[in-house]
């Protein structure tokens, strides 16, 4: 859960400044934040370290990516990824809106970790759904690809299709 620390004029992303891979991700979200709506530091800096410190992290280890909001607080690992993607608009809004009803939102990185057949299925029926391509996102190449606008096709094909391309899965579409 996020702590407040103090105030900065512009979101802070602490990262591993000696990952390649971490370099990437900056690189790959600086392309996409046209209003330079955020700063970046290494994790290795004094100014990481403090951050890391104020938060009870430990300074030293160099695995998690660090958010630190304009209004001073700090998100870790998923959760700093998940607001700091300026293209995730509704991610982010769905975050904060849960938020400020005071509910901790588990964050799943459903890429990496596929829902399974049953958890599709239980996801739209909570929701109310009664054909899986509502939770589609019905303009991926995929969709197009795998024919996914035939009305011939059963629920469990369309499922299917979500586990085989998980891009598939609207992620505006959430559960409390």
């Amino acid at each position: 859960m996020a702590r407040p620390t103090a105030p900065s004029e512009a979101p802070l992303l602490l990262f591993d400044g000696e990952c390649g891979l971490c370099s990437a991700a900056v690189q790959f979200i600086l392309k996409r934040d046209r209003r330079r709506r955020l700063r970046f530091a290494a994790l290795q800096t004094e100014l990481g370290r403090e951050i890391m410190a104020a938060q009870g992290l430990d300074p030293s280890d160099l695995r998690t990516m660090v958010l630190r909001t304009e209004l001073g607080e700090v998100l870790v690992r998923s959760d700093a990824a998940l607001a700091a993607a300026p293209r995730c608009s509704k991610s982010r809004a769905t975050l904060a809106l849960l938020e400020t009803q005071g509910v901790v939102a588990k964050i799943r990185l459903y890429l990496q970790q596929v829902p399974s057949s049953d958890e599709l299925t239980d996801l739209l029926s909570m929701l109310g759904m009664d054909d899986a391509r509502q939770l589609m996102r019905q303009g991926e190449e995929a969709y197009k690809l795998e024919n996914l606008a035939n009305t011939q096709l059963s629920q469990t094909e369309l499922i299917s299709a979500m586990i085989k391309h998980p891009k598939l899965i609207e992620i505006g579409k959430s559960v409390v």
